[in-house]
């Protein structure tokens, strides 16, 4: 598949200044459990970070500023909602495992046998069962690459994470915390919390909020990752 008929497939790839890589995302508008956390008090999900519709950035403001000031965020800007909107239409395209695959090999593979990396979701999270085994294929397509997949769908990733032939090697699920302060679920062996004080605790907000050379979140041997709130 050509790069630019891929591209237009999935409606392109995202660049978070943070990642050291390519990422991928989609409305935080679009997410399933973290809709429902975001009006919990205490939820992880209740500041969110990548807010883009007016509710949710009213939301952010009530959550993290008190009521106060609002702070806007490339998440809400049109022509990235536009973009977000694309890749959750495409979803569902049959062609979507090959377009994304062309993607991360064109841009994260390296033709010397050195692993790249990818982050699935800086926004946004997995919508459905179907949609975690394609993400599943795509990181078997690609397996010059490292796959990061932090989510809070559990329905939707447990049965794979149970499953012995279910995840690929090259890709690593962290299934997150609902609430800050508190551990992820006991059955994934790879989780992500906030301000828990456990774990691998996150530095990127010491180093300009950059990964830099650090790749702990892709880390299978980091059991978890203690972000802070944001």
């Amino acid at each position: 598949m050509l790069i630019k008929v891929a591209w237009d497939l999935v409606g392109g790839l995202s660049a978070p200044s943070k990642m050291p890589c390519f990422s991928y995302n989609l409305a935080a508008s679009s997410c399933k459990t973290g809709q429902r956390l975001a009006v919990i008090e205490g939820s992880t999900c209740s500041g969110c970070y990548a807010a883009e519709t007016m509710e949710h950035l009213l939301l952010r403001r009530d959550a993290v500023f008190g009521g106060g000031r609002m702070r806007w965020n490339n998440y809400s800007r049109p022509n990235v909602r536009e973009a977000m909107q694309r890749r959750l239409e495409s979803l569902t395209n049959p062609k979507w495992v090959e377009a994304m695959a062309t993607l991360i090999n064109h841009y994260e593979a390296d033709s010397e046998g050195i692993l790249g990396y990818f982050r699935w979701h800086d926004s946004g999270d997995v919508q459905s069962r179907e949609h975690a085994q394609n993400i599943c294929s795509v990181a078997r397509r690609t397996p010059k690459v490292k796959h990061w997949l932090p989510t809070r769908e559990n329905e939707f990733v447990r049965p794979l994470l149970s499953s012995r032939k279910g995840v690929p090697k090259n890709l690593v699920i962290r299934v997150s915390a609902a609430m800050v302060g508190k551990r992820g679920p006991s059955w994934s062996k790879l989780t992500s919390t906030v301000n828990a004080g456990i774990g691998r605790k996150c530095h990127a907000s010491q180093q300009g909020n950059q990964c830099l050379d650090c790749r702990d979140c892709w880390d299978k041997r980091v059991c978890n990752i203690d972000y802070p709130f944001h």
